[in-house]
């Protein structure tokens, strides 16, 4: 038999804690599905939750921010490595739900997805250097960056260059963790790309 083992798993977006009886009551009502593959130490996530389908058909509704014939991925060259959703950290050493995704970088320059304002342009001790910027619901924030190249208060356009690719902060090679929050809850940013027909 394969090292690959199919989960199901249920996923508690909207908490930073999973209780043993969440997780179980949970089960009832997801429909996340998860494969987790041991050889990979990864788990992909495949479905959303009822709660973030509900927000992303919120999300096209924000026409003024969220204009498809406006928009970038945030680096030139897509390449996944890291899903949206539980996998096996690869410095912690345990499973961890992941609230963004993983793009491989080396050294590349780093774009806003779509026009906004900086709210944060700063280091934090796991993400290293991070860029956040406000869509007016819509937050987009782009980490582990070997510099930053904007200021909080600055208007940016899509496509505007934010930063460089790093490993800063808590990461193991160059790459750009970037996640996408609808208001106070966070959506899988692959969603976002697909709704701005930009993947």
């Amino acid at each position: 038999m394969n090292n690959t083992y199919i989960l199901t798993l249920l996923v508690l977006i909207t908490s930073n804690v999973f209780s043993q009886n969440s997780v179980f009551n949970s089960i009832k009502n997801s429909k996340k599905i998860a494969y987790f593959e041991r050889s990979k130490r990864i788990i992909k996530v495949d479905t959303l939750s009822n709660k973030e389908n509900t927000l992303l058909k919120k999300a096209p509704k924000e026409k003024t921010e969220l204009n498809p014939g406006n928009s970038f991925l945030p680096v030139k060259n897509y390449r996944l490595t890291s899903g949206y959703g539980y996998r096996y950290h690869p410095i912690d050493k345990k499973n961890k739900f992941h609230y963004g995704i993983d793009i491989k970088t080396n050294k590349s320059e780093i774009y806003s997805v779509i026009k906004g304002t900086i709210i944060k342009a700063e280091y934090d001790k796991h993400l290293g250097y991070y860029v956040k910027i406000k869509h007016n619901k819509i937050c987009t924030l782009y980490g582990h960056l070997s510099s930053i190249n904007v200021k909080v208060g600055e208007s940016v356009q899509a496509g505007s260059i934010i930063g460089i690719s790093g490993k800063t902060g808590k990461a193991t090679g160059d790459h750009l963790h970037f996640a996408v929050k609808y208001g106070s809850q966070y959506i899988n940013p692959i969603k976002l790309f697909k709704l701005l027909n930009i993947l």
